[in-house]
């Protein structure tokens, strides 16, 4: 009688270990369906899946989720492509709504504005950089997707 109870504790703890590992690779992808341009997109995939859009790799948190921006002026779908831990491949398409962007023109502009001195020149290019610079970054800063606790009361 214990060896067959014993075997039958062995299957059952297969068989919850086999669940366990679907469960674990079945993890829903999910991104929108549309996004508009210049909006910033949010979507699941499972943990240590790999993800690139726009020629660039996405970081992805330690619970699968990715966030990315979509351009001023994208016109085609995003393709975002997922490779998720057992080496399966996947390619999700997002609709791009056009957006209206509100153009000014502005005529009469003063001459040291339109032709800055070598100073401020020199300025804005540095700046300019600058911004180039973080918009290439990633960081592992999680900001307003962070969990917080609140302490009770």
């Amino acid at each position: 009688m214990p060896v067959l109870l014993l075997r039958r504790v062995c299957e059952l703890l297969v068989l919850v270990g086999l669940g366990l590992n679907a469960a674990q690779a079945e993890v829903a992808t999910r991104f929108p369906d549309t996004a508009e341009q210049g909006a910033m997109v949010i979507g699941r995939v499972a943990p240590d899946s790999s993800v690139r859009y726009a020629g660039r790799d996405l970081r992805v948190t330690d619970y699968g989720t990715v966030v990315f921006g979509i351009a001023r002026d994208a016109r085609q779908p995003a393709e975002v492509t997922i490779t998720y831990p057992d080496g399966r491949v996947a390619h999700v398409q997002i609709a791009i709504r056009t957006h209206d962007w509100p153009v000014q023109r502005v005529n009469g502009v003063p001459q040291k504005t339109a032709t800055p001195p070598p100073a401020v020149a020199k300025r804005i290019v540095r700046e300019q950089a600058e911004v180039a610079a973080v918009r290439r970054s990633s960081s592992d800063a999680l900001g307003s997707v962070e969990v917080s606790y609140e302490p009770a009361l």
